[in-house]
Formats: C-alpha cells, sequence, structure tokens
C-alpha cells in the first residue's frame, strides 16, 4: 500500500457505523464531532444523501422508529436503537433508555445542530478532504462509488474530495490488503477488518484494530496549533473535575467543556 505524503485539511466518516469515526480519532485523523460519526448501518448513498441535502429532516420525530440491534451482545444498553424512517440511518447513542422520544429530541437536537454546523463550517475553510467507508459487510459496486464521488464533489467544487473505501475479507491474512485505484481520487482497499477478541463480545464493533491501523498509519491530518492547545487545556481541566466532589456536577461540567474545547 503506498503512503499518502501531503496531509488532509479533514477527513470525515461516512460510515457503515460508529467504529470508522472511533479508529479516525484513535489514530488522530479526526479532531473533532460531525454528524455521521455514531448513527450508520445504511448504504453509502444515505450518507452522501443526507450531506447534499443538508441533512434535510435528519431529526424529523416522526422519521424515527424503534430497531433491533445488530448484536445485542455489543449494544450499548443505555441508549435505545432506532432507524430514521427518511434516511436510512441507524442510531444506538442518541436517545437514553426510559425517556420518551419527544423529551429527548431537544438535547439531541441540540447536538447534532451544533456538528452539522461544524461540519459546512470546517469543509468551508478547508481544501484537502477525505471521506472514509469502514464496513464489515457492505460490497459497493466501482459505478456506485463513482456516483457518489459526483454527488459530494458537486456538493463541495473548491474543495479537493478524496474517497477512501475499505471493506472485508475475512478470508485474508493479517496485514494482507488488496488496494484498487477506482479512480484518481476513489481508493478502495480490501482486508480482514472484521477478526476481533472473541473472548470480549463488545469488542465486535471494533473489528480487525490491528489491519486498520495498518490502513489508517499511511494518511495524517494537518494539527493546528489552536487544537493541541485544546486537547491541552481538556487535559487540565479532567484534572481539575477529579476535585469536586458529586458525581453528577462532575460529569456535567466535564461534557460542557469538552463540547467547548474539543467540539463534541
Amino acid at each position: 500500500m503506498k503512503n499518502y505524503e501531503q496531509p488532509f485539511d479533514l477527513i470525515f466518516s461516512l460510515g457503515d457505523d460508529c467504529a470508522c469515526s472511533y479508529y479516525l480519532r484513535e489514530f488522530k485523523l479526526q479532531n473533532a464531532s460531525y454528524p455521521l460519526d455514531w448513527v450508520g448501518w445504511a448504504p453509502i448513498e444515505c450518507a452522501v444523501s443526507l450531506i447534499v441535502s443538508d441533512f434535510k429532516d435528519f431529526l424529523a420525530i416522526d422519521s424515527f422508529e424503534p430497531a433491533s440491534y445488530p448484536n445485542p451482545a455489543a449494544a450499548d444498553t443505555t441508549h435505545g436503537f432506532y432507524k430514521n424512517k427518511k434516511s436510512g440511518l441507524y442510531t444506538a447513542h442518541d436517545f437514553p433508555v426510559g425517556i420518551p422520544l419527544d423529551q429527548a429530541l431537544p438535547e439531541v437536537e441540540e447536538k447534532y445542530n451544533r456538528r452539522i454546523k461544524r461540519f459546512y463550517t470546517d469543509i468551508a475553510k478547508a481544501r484537502k478532504i477525505m471521506f472514509v467507508w469502514l464496513s464489515k459487510v457492505s460490497k459497493i459496486s466501482d459505478k456506485t462509488l463513482i456516483e457518489q464521488y459526483e454527488r459530494l464533489k458537486n456538493k463541495f467544487p473548491n474543495q479537493e474530495i478524496t474517497c477512501l473505501i475499505l471493506e472485508n475479507d475475512s478470508s485474508m491474512k493479517p496485514l494482507e490488503f488488496k488496494e484498487t485505484q477506482i479512480t484518481k481520487n476513489i481508493t478502495k482497499i480490501v482486508f480482514d477488518n472484521v477478526s476481533y477478541d472473541v473472548s470480549n463480545p463488545f469488542s465486535e464493533w471494533r473489528g480487525n484494530r490491528q489491519n486498520i491501523e495498518a490502513v489508517f498509519s499511511r494518511f495524517r491530518l494537518k494539527t493546528s496549533k489552536e487544537i493541541l492547545l485544546r486537547r491541552f487545556l481538556f487535559g487540565i481541566v479532567k484534572a481539575a473535575c477529579l476535585f469536586i466532589p458529586l458525581h453528577s456536577v462532575r460529569n456535567k461540567w466535564r461534557k460542557k467543556m469538552k463540547v467547548k474545547l474539543l467540539g463534541e
């Protein structure tokens, strides 16, 4: 696999689930939260459609219906699993269990409106952008990938858009990769991204960390001095929070500062 020498200004997850953003963050390829980070389990066309429509009707309350989590052993038991009937996407980390949907929605709306605004604001200031799709199950045709790339490029004509598509083949050996350059701006890499430590069922959603790290280590993200300073300040805040005696107050303050300093 070739390495990308020039760093990207922004790297975003397109899905197809939380693992993509999780690893982008772990390997320092994402500096803030964006609207598609923790939703997914739907075709790539659904994510692209939201982006090109400015997330129209993304949070309409009549769009949500309860659904079954794909792997109950790895489920977030503190939140309900819902399907958005209009977008086709599922959400697993937004609506707390035991709170009616209409009561939980205002806080969820505030969070996503903040992330949607940040998404378009950051793109407007960037030049080189990469969208990443990491899927354990989906196989996407070259035709579909080219169509979705063109939709993104038409939406952001002033940016240099790259798409990285990561698909699974469980029969491949550790650190074995098949890379295809579909177009100049679309790269597909197939490898075993599913295998995990079966002794810990909760790690199933993370997939094959070793192989995913090998792929993501090829890329770099520009990180400004301001972002480094914000990370440093949040470290100080976390340490200071340990001296707040009430757990609820401590968590509330930490969450507030995480939004302010780290762009959650």
